[in-house]
């Protein structure tokens, strides 16, 4: 009796430790399984993304539905709305200092016209990356020679955009009227 009930024993210790040693293969094959399918699963995203922003934002005009700040939009193109982040630029942050200011600037600028976009990228928050223009005029540099906006030189592409930003410096003219202008991405990471 003694001997079967060590050897019963025995049998659910052994069981017990071949079972976890499944459950723990099985955890990280699940794991691998996950790890693989999010991959695969964001290559597609990014893909359809990349295809649909090829497609969709060739289209010579997009309608301006709303300005959210001095560097964001949203548009419709074939019924379908986009965020827009203005390439290049970086606008006081609505809480900062002439926030408000830059943001009316850039609907005066646009209204609800028509406009065209050139995408440039995809921002970690989704957004069409994309130098905006109406009626030939290149907002995003506009917004950077009046004063509204700073030249965004994380992302600088066109170094062209620097001189007007030291113009509208030596002008005083926007938010360069105060000497204590503070950059938004020094602000916000003052924030954080």
């Amino acid at each position: 009796m003694n001997f079967l009930r060590s050897l019963k024993t025995e049998v659910y210790r052994r069981s017990a430790g071949f079972l976890t040693t499944i459950a723990f293969r099985n955890y990280w094959l699940a794991y691998t399984a996950i790890i693989l399918v999010s991959f695969v699963a964001g290559f597609l995203f990014a893909l359809i993304l990349d295809s649909k922003v090829n497609t969709k934002l060739e289209a010579e005009s997009a309608e301006v539905l709303r300005v959210a700040d001095g560097d964001s939009i949203t548009v419709r193109i074939d019924q379908t709305n986009y965020r827009i982040r203005l390439a290049e630029i970086d606008a006081p942050e609505m809480d900062q200092a002439w926030g408000k200011e830059s943001k009316s600037a850039l609907q005066e600028k646009l209204g609800n016209e028509e406009v065209a976009l050139e995408i440039i990228d995809v921002d970690r928050y989704s957004r069409l990356v994309a130098r905006v223009f109406l009626n030939g005029r290149q907002i995003n540099r506009e917004m950077v020679e009046d004063g509204h906006a700073w030249v965004y030189l994380e992302y600088l592409k066109d170094e062209t955009l620097l001189d007007p930003e030291v113009k509208a410096k030596r002008k005083k003219l926007g938010l360069w009227a105060s000497e204590a202008a503070v950059a938004p991405w020094q602000w916000r990471k003052r924030k954080r």
